[in-house]
């Protein structure tokens, strides 16, 4: 990968900017990268590290920070924002160019908008920056749409890094497997419509869920949903389920393959928790993945199980999710049914359009099942035939440094 970069860290903690905020969270944290600089023993011989603010003089100098959220960067810790911790010398170093500041958030995704690269720029000048002094990486691979003088960089890294299951028992205490192609030509006749999975309670899962349980279609799929739902804090449009509240809340945890794990059932890696009679029982995934409502367009490994699993979806997600991953070579189903929900920007409306979906496929029989699902086996097929081929990366991330190395 050519010349060296050297990473620059407050100390041998190697976490920079580790003060705590008002709710004593992190405000920096060991992530992706921190894997790819100390557990990846080939890059040794490609990255450098020094510490207490030091660097190696004619060097490409990266200070990092990894964060769950790089609005952060924005805020202030007892009246100190980050820059404010710098020592001088060290500013004046990013100043002259010698050091860049790489600010990735990797393993979620940050909701941006113009207003926040405008906050972003105005807080960099308050310190004599400008914008080619830092470089963002984020999940959310719509940061690239954004029009401005930032470096930025768009991470897949759960779909380019997360889909090989087959690698030991996982932490639900059973090794995952895949359906081959074999396996779903042969297994056409299925006794469930749906496959749905739901950990956290997020906002579009509480609606999504609800609907299912108001309209009597829990026997139309597996379904999980692990967590208790708290419909006051949504209010609205959600209010209109607030009376089977706690009839759902009775069920929950509502578990497929979950059961040995104690509770609260939240703590558990879910990149290797693929039971293959599921997708082998049931024809269309109803996929949640993790944003609805927020600005960002953030692929997970919610993504990625109905693709090994090969299943057609239903995405329940941010405006335009399908758009960008055709744009990725993926294929979706609108040959069996109407995507047209993807291109509704009305949050609202989206989600009515999505239910509507889900009740009329929930409507057709089996044997109406079987054939759309056979008509689209080799769409199924090719998708996770290039997640493999043309998708999948293990060095996702040091190709982004390389990028930036050469583009310094």
């Amino acid at each position: 990968m050519g010349s060296i970069l050297n990473f620059v860290f407050e100390d041998m903690g190697t976490t920079n900017g580790i003060q705590l905020n008002q709710e004593n969270y992190s405000r920096y944290f060991k992530s992706a990268y921190h894997d790819v600089l100390f557990s990846k023993e080939q890059n040794a011989r490609l990255y450098t590290k020094t510490y207490n603010y030091s660097i190696i003089p004619n060097a490409k100098n990266i200070f990092l920070l990894e964060s769950g959220n790089n609005w952060g960067i924005l805020d202030s810790v007892d009246g100190k924002t980050i820059l404010d911790t710098f020592p001088n010398s060290f500013l004046d170093k990013i100043k002259q160019n010698q050091v860049k500041i790489v600010l990735a958030c990797i393993g979620e995704a940050t909701e941006y908008s113009d207003e926040y690269f405008e906050k972003l720029k105005n807080y960099l000048n308050q310190y004599g920056l400008d914008e080619s002094h830092l470089i963002l990486i984020d999940g959310n691979i719509s940061i690239n749409d954004y029009k401005n003088n930032f470096k930025k960089f768009g991470s897949l890294h759960f779909l380019v890094t997360d889909h090989h299951p087959e690698t030991g028992e996982n932490d639900l205490g059973y090794i995952s497997k895949l359906p081959t192609e074999d396996e779903v030509r042969s297994r056409l006749n299925r006794s469930k419509h749906f496959l749905s999975l739901n950990r956290a309670p997020r906002p579009h899962r509480v609606y999504y869920f609800s609907h299912i349980y108001e309209n009597n279609l829990m026997d139309k799929g597996y379904f999980s949903f692990l967590t208790p739902i708290e419909l006051q804090h949504y209010g609205g449009y959600f209010s209109k389920f607030e009376k089977y509240k706690d009839e759902i809340n009775n069920l929950i945890p509502i578990e497929l393959d979950t059961m040995k794990l104690a509770w609260p059932k939240q703590g558990f890696f879910t990149g290797d928790t693929l039971y293959k009679e599921h997708y082998l029982d049931s024809y269309f995934n109803i996929t949640t993945e993790t944003f609805f409502f927020e600005n960002a367009t953030f692929f997970t490994e919610k993504t990625l199980k109905p693709i090994l699993g090969l299943q057609p979806f239903i995405m329940i997600c941010t405006a335009h999710f399908l758009k960008y991953f055709k744009n990725l070579g993926f294929k979706t189903f609108d040959s069996i049914w109407d995507e047209s929900y993807d291109d509704e920007e009305d949050d609202f409306i989206r989600l009515q359009k999505i239910l509507k979906l889900i009740d009329e496929i929930a409507s057709w029989d089996l044997d109406t099942c079987r054939k759309k699902y056979e008509s689209v086996i080799d769409i199924c097929i090719y998708n996770r035939n290039h997640l493999y081929n043309n998708i999948y990366t293990t060095t996702e991330l040091e190709e982004i440094l390389e990028t930036i190395k050469n583009e310094w």
